[in-house]
């Protein structure tokens, strides 16, 4: 009989302790399921900050792309801008260049068309000349002063007088006053055909072409008395 209730109370203090292990063993599941629920949210959380942190970059970095290429867009429209602004500049100062031209060769063939009207005179006439040269240390310093003297007396008698070339067809060229008889030898013998240079001083002979208004006949009287003074002579 005693055997028998030691027996019992050995099979249920088994029992209490099989339900305390499967209590703690339940626990201990329920406790480890928590920690990995919280473990897999903690880690979803920090997933999903990455992840939003990853996007606000590339957001930022796209901004980022977007602000340089509106940039760059901007800097090269300037420069275009200041591209186009130079062409039109040079354009204009172009352009401005070609009317200055242009008022320049109207103004010199205006002046050069009043020239050749200015020279034409009511008559023309071919001369023969003798001119007294005085010696002197440079030959054509002297024949130019003589040639100047001479002018001057003509002028005295008519003055639009004009010397031209005297192998020109026509009357275009043409000394006007003093100043103008050429102190080029060369260009000389242009009005002053076949004038001479006289180193010893002397007499030289040329031809010469005029346009006067004054009637011939009041020039040849009106320069005798000076040719009989000066040695020289119109013919």
């Amino acid at each position: 009989m005693k055997k028998n209730v030691i027996s019992r109370e050995r099979s249920e203090l088994k029992e209490k302790m099989s339900k305390t292990t499967r209590k703690e063993k339940r626990n201990k599941k329920s406790n480890t399921d928590s920690d990995q629920s919280m473990n897999s949210e903690s880690n979803n959380a920090n997933d999903s900050d990455t992840t939003n942190s990853n996007a606000s970059s590339n957001r930022n970095y796209e901004a980022s792309d977007d602000d340089d290429s509106e940039s760059n867009q901007s800097s090269m429209e300037e420069e275009n801008d200041e591209e186009e602004d130079s062409d039109t500049s040079e354009d204009s100062e172009e352009e401005e260049n070609k009317k200055e031209a242009k008022k320049k060769a109207k103004k010199k063939a205006k002046k050069k068309k009043q020239t050749k009207i200015n020279v034409i005179r009511e008559y023309n006439t071919y001369f023969l000349v003798k001119v007294k040269v005085d010696k002197g240390a440079v030959a054509t310093k002297q024949l130019l002063k003589a040639l100047k003297t001479f002018f001057t007396q003509l002028y005295l008698l008519d003055s639009n007088i004009a010397i031209y070339e005297y192998e020109a067809t026509n009357p275009t060229k043409a000394i006007l006053k003093v100043k103008d008889i050429p102190k080029d030898y060369s260009i000389m013998k242009k009005f002053f055909n076949n004038i001479s240079v006289k180193p010893n001083g002397g007499h030289t002979w040329f031809q010469m072409w005029i346009g006067h208004d004054e009637p011939i006949e009041n020039i040849l009287i009106d320069m005798k008395q000076w040719s009989s003074e000066s040695d020289s002579y119109l013919y």
